[in-house]
């Protein structure tokens, strides 16, 4: 139980040395191109965030819309099918068109 805990909050110092060396590296690669101090520095501390976005919120993202054109199941690789899914939502889905409007409905 104990290593488990240690694995992990080493897991978690070396992440976060990690992106502090980036900090510090694109400072300091800003700087060389000619940005700044002030500018450098924001760069540098809004770094972190932007990582997190890019792999929490757009990286979901772009899996789920490329998932949206492939058939896909948990036992089998995906299988790209283009629009299929798409026009078989807006053309044959009846609850397609009730969901939306409970939607759209609720949020109003």
């Amino acid at each position: 139980m104990y290593s488990a805990y240690a694995l992990t909050l080493t897991d978690y110092v070396v992440v976060g040395a990690a992106i502090m060396i980036a900090m510090f590296l694109l400072h300091k690669v800003l700087r060389l191109f000619g940005v700044n101090r002030e500018a450098a520095t924001g760069y540098a501390l809004i770094l972190p965030w932007m990582l997190g976005f890019l792999i929490w919120n757009l990286g979901p993202f772009i899996a789920s819309l490329y998932l949206s054109f492939t058939e896909y199941t948990i036992l089998a690789p995906p299988t790209w099918i283009g629009f299929d899914n798409y026009i078989e939502m807006f053309t044959d889905d009846r609850s397609f068109w009730r969901v939306l409007r409970f939607t759209i409905g609720y949020s109003v």
